[in-house]
């Protein structure tokens, strides 16, 4: 009981130690999930996706081989070898893609396939190199900066899990955790040397290992047998060489399933606080000033059955209502930044040829129009109520509502008016449909 009677009082000293000369950083939302746009598409749609209510968007690249099969640079953990002629097309796309709307783009890279080992330098000079040319990448079209997810989709490779490591039988754990630490220098020193004022963002980094912290025991112990037990390593690794102009975003994917005000308010103390203990002493300060909280929206978890392990509870009421508590409440537990994710891969309505049928049950919008009564299915679907939280639910490669939905001309609401803080939009709670649809 007591830590909850304290975790509001820690949120206000977060926030006003924050405030001490620096002024509060604006609220941002980025729009990702499993089809976000790579450099082309972005270019073709960005200003079809300037009339979403997002700040940014996560996208990737594609690099051209010299005998100009592409390959996804998003795959940066390999031993491949990449040049900077791979991405002059790409280079090209971001360029033309230029927006004052959409300000916070990321270039997404991850560690897959994950099939280098820590100690094998060669292929860790490869590693080094696309970290570099993906910085440069970014910082020459115009993006924010890079997102890293250190997720592996790549069976049997997980490169941060000390039991997948093949050389574990002659490097103890600690010994990988040191070789990590290197390697996280040297991305870093990849990064800075084109991009000397990114911000690095991640899907997750030091809250996905949060639960070995206050356990009783030294937190190595409770890492060495975790699927991300080496993450820490490489994260102390980049701060280690992060300058002060850098930014590093913890993203809490961990918060798909948070449901309450409190759970978000609790993470961002815990990520803050607690996870100090998961870098080392001297990097602690550099932690507390460079590392933001960020939170993640899983769009799915509102429309999934109750069966699913991913599934938000409407708590009495319509499941769309608490997708908007719960994107206010990570906005208001979030240094500066929130993403919103689906793996439903619905399709941009202006993109014919990708998308399938608009009706099928996988269709958030729809789905969502069931469950809460917003959507007149027998009218083709009239669908007013589903703007109340704005156009998150329409965004890039994320709807496949007919064309004649899209040309709605928005407005805030009255009661709304003074709620909203970002600037040149309104935010997601006062975006009101101004007539109903026919």
């Amino acid at each position: 009981m007591k830590t909850l009677h304290f975790l509001p009082l820690a949120m206000a000293c977060s926030a006003a130690m924050a405030s001490e000369g620096s002024t509060p950083l604006p609220k941002k939302l980025i729009m990702t999930g499993w089809d976000s746009p790579d450099t082309a598409q972005l270019r073709r749609d960005i200003r079809w996706m300037e009339q979403s209510p997002f700040d940014g968007a996560v996208i990737y690249a594609h690099g051209l081989e010299s005998d100009g099969s592409p390959f996804d640079a998003r795959a940066a953990f390999n031993t491949g070898h990449w040049e900077s002629a791979c991405f002059s097309n790409a280079m090209a796309d971001l360029k033309a893609a230029r927006s004052d709307k959409l300000t916070d783009n990321f270039l997404i890279f991850g560690a897959n396939p994950g099939n280098v080992d820590w100690f094998d330098d060669a292929g860790w000079r490869e590693i080094r190199e696309h970290c570099r040319l993906l910085a440069r990448l970014a910082h020459e079209g115009g993006l924010r900066g890079l997102l890293f997810d250190p997720e592996p989709y790549t069976e049997p490779y997980k490169q941060f899990s000390y039991r997948n490591q093949v050389g574990r039988g002659g490097h103890s754990f600690e010994d990988y955790c040191r070789q990590a630490r290197q390697r996280g220098h040297e991305v870093m020193e990849a990064i800075v040397a084109e991009c000397p004022d990114a911000v690095l963002y991640a899907y997750f980094l030091f809250s996905e290992c949060s639960h070995a912290l206050g356990t009783g025991i030294d937190p190595q112990a409770g890492l060495s047998n975790g699927g991300y037990g080496l993450l820490p390593s490489f994260a102390d690794g980049l701060l280690d060489r992060m300058p002060a102009r850098i930014t590093l975003i913890d993203g809490n994917e961990g918060a798909y399933r948070y449901n309450s005000d409190a759970a978000f308010d609790a993470a961002f103390v815990r990520i803050k606080n607690a996870c100090q203990a998961l870098v080392s002493p001297e990097n602690r300060a550099k932690f507390r000033a460079q590392v933001q909280v960020s939170h993640g929206i899983y769009l799915d978890a509102y429309v999934n059955p109750p069966s699913s392990p991913w599934y938000i509870d409407g708590l009495g009421g319509p499941r769309v209502d608490r997708l908007e508590a719960n994107v206010a409440s990570a906005l208001r537990a979030a240094d500066q930044y929130v993403w919103v994710y689906g793996d439903s891969k619905l399709r941009h309505p202006q993109s014919p040829t990708l998308i399938p049928d608009w009706r099928r049950g996988s269709n958030i919008l729809l789905d969502f129009g069931e469950q809460t009564g917003s959507v007149d299915v027998g009218r083709q679907p009239g669908a007013a109520g589903l703007w109340r939280w704005g156009g998150a639910l329409r965004h890039e490669y994320r709807t496949e509502i007919p064309k004649f939905w899209l040309n709605r001309r928005l407005r805030p609401r009255a009661e709304d008016s003074g709620r909203c803080s970002r600037s040149g939009t309104w935010c997601f709670s006062a975006w009101h449909s101004l007539d109903r649809f026919e």
